[in-house]
């Protein structure tokens, strides 16, 4: 039994655009890459928000970064800048270790944090950091995704627990070009 005329024709275009699909060049098919110590060299400026678990009251947030690469190490200057009026610094050096791994180290930070690239557009690491609070200081574990995003920008989503029990996720849209006033200052790029 054979098949009807147009069925067959069907057949060979489905077929044909298969084919076609399974040879397309690997660019046009390919995720976008993010290279930690690539992307974060410069400036970049990001916007967004803590939200508690518990309350569920959100704190929004900016953060101003300067990045500079020396061959071997990102070092990222963190300017934040909580809506309260709250401000806080932070640097991290993170030290490339192979293709896509770095370890990342930080005055607060516990012990220093294993970077990796589980995918070409996304960054995971997870550390430990001694936070100071105005009453005390309190240790809190991060579980950071930072993903590249078709449009250039990069989210960064931070799992915040304590004792192993969720407590708040940080989420931050990052974009380049912005250079922060006090590393115009001092000459940071």
């Amino acid at each position: 039994m054979s098949l009807p005329t147009l069925s067959r024709r069907h057949l060979v275009a489905g077929v044909a655009a298969l084919t076609a699909l399974q040879s397309a060049p690997a660019l046009a098919m390919a995720r976008p890459k993010l290279v930690l110590h690539e992307w974060f060299r410069g400036p970049t400026h990001a916007v967004g928000r803590f939200r508690n678990n518990f309350t569920g009251d959100k704190r929004k947030l900016s953060v101003d970064l300067m990045g500079r690469w020396n061959g071997k190490v990102l070092s990222l200057f963190e300017d934040f800048f909580y809506a309260d009026g709250e401000r806080d610094q932070k640097t991290w050096f993170f030290e490339r270790t192979g293709d896509g791994t770095y370890v990342g180290t930080r005055d607060d930070v516990v012990s220093p944090a294993q970077v990796t690239t589980p995918a070409p557009d996304t960054v995971r690491f997870g550390y430990t950091a001694d936070l100071k609070l105005p009453s005390a200081t309190m240790r809190l574990d991060f579980d950071d995704t930072l993903t590249l995003r078709p449009d250039g920008t990069v989210f960064n989503r931070a799992v915040v627990s304590r004792f192993f029990i969720p407590v708040g996720t940080v989420e931050l849209v990052f974009r380049k070009g912005h250079l922060p006033a006090r590393l115009k200052r001092s000459g940071g790029a």
